[in-house]
């Protein structure tokens, strides 16, 4: 597994004379084939990651969606498969630097199952 992290800035024109920065934690991450190959067979891919606060007009779809995350939107093991990187949006640094370290430990986590589900559960040897 290859992870790439980093947090970009974007200003976004809000009115005439009014910017508005917005810092997005842009994950990368890019599964062998071996890592697929476990994911998918021991289901790992319905595993949520992480979560990121909803903003705008996705703030109700979230919260009608997914009532128990109160207006979080959840990022699964799944959506990394089919897509390798995502950028969600956080109103400061603070929380993209949060949301960045935790993203981080739950991939040392998945990494471990991973390993764990690939690693055969029996040896036989003769001695």
């Amino acid at each position: 597994m290859k992870v790439n992290m980093k947090i970009e800035q974007q200003e976004h024109r809000v009115g005439f004379f009014k910017k508005e920065i917005s810092h997005h934690v842009a994950a990368r991450v890019d599964f062998t084939p071996e890592e697929r190959q476990a994911i998918e067979r021991s289901g790992i891919n319905t595993y949520e990651l992480f979560s990121y606060p909803a903003s705008g007009v996705m703030v109700e779809y979230a919260l009608e969606k997914y009532p128990h995350l109160k207006g979080r939107i959840p990022i699964h093991v799944a959506d990394f498969l089919r897509q390798a990187q995502f950028k969600p949006p956080y109103p400061d640094v603070l929380q993209a630097q949060r949301a960045m370290a935790e993203l981080k430990e739950n991939l040392i986590y998945l990494k471990s199952a991973i390993e764990q589900t690939s690693a055969p559960a029996s040896e036989s040897f003769e001695l």
